[in-house]
């Protein structure tokens, strides 16, 4: 076996930390990439010192470093399903702590964390590490820790994990599942020690409402954190919460389940009369997700109060069917807002039942005589023609519009950039009603949208009219140069120009008929049909 020289060009690499780090993260990404590391750090003193950071990088729980502790001071056993028992011995703790208890090699591997997770779950019982803050005299307990993440299913133990943070906090995700989640405390100590926060993070029952004290203290701590770049609160928050996020400096990510219904009205007021300073909120927002219970004037309102000309990704999601006329005044009110001009992914969602599967279509509707208004989508879209023709990505998903060959030409004449189209409509069609496209309104879409990449119709029934021979050769005389790669037709019904004997005797030709025709028009695409009453799931692909 031949060794490389210390002058070779390897040993000069391996000499850079930053390669070597690099190495590193790689091996720990791999399969045994834990082992292989534990491996090299034995090796010698100088892979040791790359290798701990980097194998100590991420924990998931407090008991590897709580190991490093004195052995009189932890037991570990199983429990009666075999798993893994860990328990520190409060009692000799106590004792030593006042004989300055070892935490030199805790305190060692403990400065590598980066990233941690809390899971209460698993992780020793909160109640046993209540004292460590005391024993260790203040000191922090991961004093390099960058993201932490919370599983805590109990809202009264949130406010007893605040010895996890640290300054150098910069991600912070709270996850609960609890529908009484009252965070205000650990928020408050957040507030009070993370001035580096970028990224905030609350996820709990769909139920909960920051509103009242917690709110307000919610309010108080985002105030106070005016790094904050993302926030992701997935609960209902008051008026007092979103005044406090529109005066961040810095937030550029917004995700947020709307406002309470109490405070609605008076932040509606607040818009329509031009209080509170508004052209100072939201300054640098450029993403916002933004979910309600139904479309309705509230959510005019709010769409109006975003004073930026940066947002260039909205999603609107719904947990209620919007109606036609919601879905026009929503739109209106984004066509007369400063970011109009620099609007770029446009999303309306309608929030189904996220256990549903690509091919369920089945609305939320249980009575079959309520019936949901058809939102036309040029009369929908008609604001937004002149206001942000710039548009690249359009996207109605569930709403219950009618895809026709007039929505789709209006569509691609009137917004020319666009480089994805997804309408998904789950509600069936009407009794002898079809979603009717022809051949024209994809021709259409080929000559206009030359930046297309890719156009998914998700509806419940699409008829389609294929063109002739003739047709086909005076509409596209040569293969055409659109740049689409991707065609998916996902139905419970898909039928087009031919009897319905032809249509139910020899599926598998009919559909190879309509991908001719398509390729001719779109060269490059790979074109997918979902079809359940077919039950065929094809894909075709061209060289």
């Amino acid at each position: 076996m031949e060794y490389s020289s210390p002058t070779s060009s390897t040993f000069r690499c391996l000499a850079v930390s930053e390669i070597l780090e690099t190495i590193a993260f790689d091996i720990y990404r791999s399969t045994e990439g834990g082992r292989t590391l534990a491996g090299l750090a034995r090796t010698c003193s100088w892979m040791h010192e790359f290798v701990i950071p980097v194998l100590w990088h991420r924990l998931d729980s407090l008991v590897p470093l709580l190991r490093l502790l004195p052995n009189d001071t932890w037991t570990e056993g199983c429990d009666l399903t075999g798993q893994g028992n860990f328990r520190l011995v409060l009692k000799q703790l106590a004792e030593r702590a006042h004989d300055r208890l070892d935490w030199r090699r805790f305190d060692k591997y403990a400065c590598h964390v980066r990233r941690f997770k809390w899971d209460t779950r698993t992780d020793v019982s909160i109640f046993t590490l209540l004292d460590i803050p005391s024993w260790r005299g203040g000191r922090i307990l991961l004093p390099g820790l960058t993201h932490l993440v919370i599983q805590e299913d109990r809202s009264s133990y949130l406010s007893s994990l605040s010895f996890l943070i640290s300054p150098t906090l910069t991600t912070v995700v709270l996850n609960t599942t609890t529908d009484s989640c009252s965070p205000d405390v650990f928020l408050r100590d957040v507030h009070n020690n993370c001035t580096m926060l970028t990224t905030l993070q609350i996820s709990a029952d769909r139920m909960v409402a920051f509103k009242g004290f917690v709110g307000h203290q919610l309010a108080m701590s985002l105030q106070g954190l005016p790094s904050l770049h993302t926030v992701c609160c997935q609960s209902v928050i008051s008026a007092e919460c979103f005044i406090a996020l529109g005066n961040l400096p810095c937030l550029a990510m917004l995700v947020v389940n709307g406002i309470t219904k109490e405070d609605a009205p008076l932040l509606r007021r607040a818009v329509q009369d031009g209080l509170s300073g508004l052209s100072t909120w939201f300054p640098a927002l450029r993403e916002l997700e933004w979910r309600m219970e139904e479309m309705d004037e509230n959510t005019e309102a709010i769409l109006q109060s975003f004073q930026t000309r940066q947002i260039d990704n909205l999603w609107l999601r719904c947990e209620e069917p919007p109606s036609a006329s919601a879905l026009q005044k929503s739109m209106s009110a984004i066509a007369r807002s400063p970011y109009k001009e620099g609007l770029l992914n446009l999303v309306v969602e309608y929030m189904r039942d996220p256990s549903d599967t690509d091919m369920q279509y089945e609305t939320s509707l249980q009575d079959p005589q309520e019936t949901l208004e058809m939102v036309h989508l040029p009369s929908a879209l008609e604001s937004l023609a002149l206001s942000s023709p710039q548009l690249v990505s359009l996207v109605f998903d569930g709403i219950h519009c009618a895809i026709t060959d007039e929505a789709i030409l209006w569509i691609a004449t009137t917004f020319p950039l666009l480089r994805s189209i997804y309408l998904g409509n789950y509600n069936a069609a009407p009794q002898g009603e079809h979603n009717r496209l022809s051949f024209r309104a994809l021709t259409t879409v080929a000559k206009n949208c030359s930046h297309l990449l890719n156009l998914e119709l998700r509806v419940d029934d699409i008829h389609i009219d294929t063109p002739s021979e003739q047709d086909v050769n005076t509409s596209i005389p040569q293969y055409s140069r659109t740049s689409l790669e991707h065609l998916a037709l996902c139905t419970r019904r898909l039928s087009w120009s031919m009897t319905e004997e032809e249509v139910d005797s020899e599926p598998s030709k009919n559909l190879d008929i309509l991908a001719d025709f398509i390729f001719r028009l779109f060269p490059k695409v790979r074109f997918e049909v979902r079809c359940s009453s077919l039950m065929v799931e094809s894909h075709w692909h061209t060289t």
